[in-house]
């Protein structure tokens, strides 16, 4: 993990952050399921055992552990989730809509439900539309990163690379837009691994302000840090390589890279606070 001036970072400005530091509802999170999933949280890494039908205590038809929360603060602007998680789920999970998962959604037509197996992904976007397939490479972590512009354009990035990209279904966010992430038994055990799960408003290039508070401060360090680091899948930060759509904040130059040159300028931009 990068070194970073918080511990735990969340708020509710127009962005939030759970880093994997504490359990999802010490911070915020209602959690759903079973509630007989084995859980530990260390290394900033929250870690989900998925147990099946027949293995004690759940014997009720496999566990189920999912956190959620609603995003209705959100509605009417352009918004991102993006996340960075390993699951070893067998590939068949995910036509079960199990295994991992990611969803934003709402009451109506539109929902972006995307689910992780070990080594294949799948994006369902509403109703009309098939699912997508990814594969990926298996047994390792991966970043994945959805925008969403209203009702005009949606794209898919999976390790800073347009996976998928094309009009939606119906506007989103909207006022009961509701988010979620957890682990799902289906006919297999698994363990999921949760790096971060990070959303909000996608803030403007070049501003250094990530939260979208109209000023630069620590909370935005934390991920301008983050961007100069090539240490991360999804995230190739210094110079000459393109640091993925979730840098594009920290690019004061419009060079497509985050260097010492931002950083320069994000210290001149920098208000102080947290």
């Amino acid at each position: 993990m990068v070194v970073a001036v918080f511990s735990v970072v969340v708020w509710s400005a127009f962005a939030s952050s759970y880093e994997g530091q504490a359990f999802p509802e010490q911070i915020g999170w209602t959690r759903q399921g079973s509630g007989t999933a084995l859980r530990t949280v260390g290394e900033g890494w929250l870690i989900q055992e998925i147990r099946g039908w027949y293995d004690p205590p759940v014997m009720n038809g496999g566990d189920h552990d999912s956190y959620l929360r609603h995003i209705s603060e959100y509605e009417g602007g352009a918004f991102f989730a993006e996340w960075r998680m390993m699951s070893d789920a067998p590939a068949g999970e995910v036509d079960h809509h199990n295994g991992a998962a990611l969803m934003v959604m709402v009451g109506g037509p539109v929902t972006y439900h995307f689910n992780m197996a070990n080594g294949l992904a799948r994006l369902i976007r509403g109703y009309q539309f098939p699912g997508l397939y990814f594969l990926i490479e298996p047994e390792v972590p991966h970043t994945y990163r959805l925008e969403v512009f209203g009702g005009d354009w949606f794209e898919l990035w999976i390790d800073g690379t347009l996976a998928a990209a094309d009009v939606p279904e119906d506007v989103f966010p909207t006022a009961d837009a509701l988010m979620s992430f957890g682990g799902t038994y289906y006919m297999s055990g698994h363990t999921t691994r949760w790096d971060y799960v990070r959303y909000g408003r996608i803030p403007v290039d070049g501003s250094g302000d990530y939260d979208s508070d109209e000023d630069v401060d620590g909370r935005d360090f934390y991920f301008f840090h983050e961007c100069l680091s090539n240490a991360r899948p999804g995230i190739n930060g210094g110079p000459g390589n393109d640091a993925g759509p979730g840098c594009r904040f920290a690019d004061f130059d419009s060079d497509n890279d985050v260097d010492l040159h931002d950083t320069a300028t994000f210290q001149r931009t920098f208000t102080g606070g947290q």
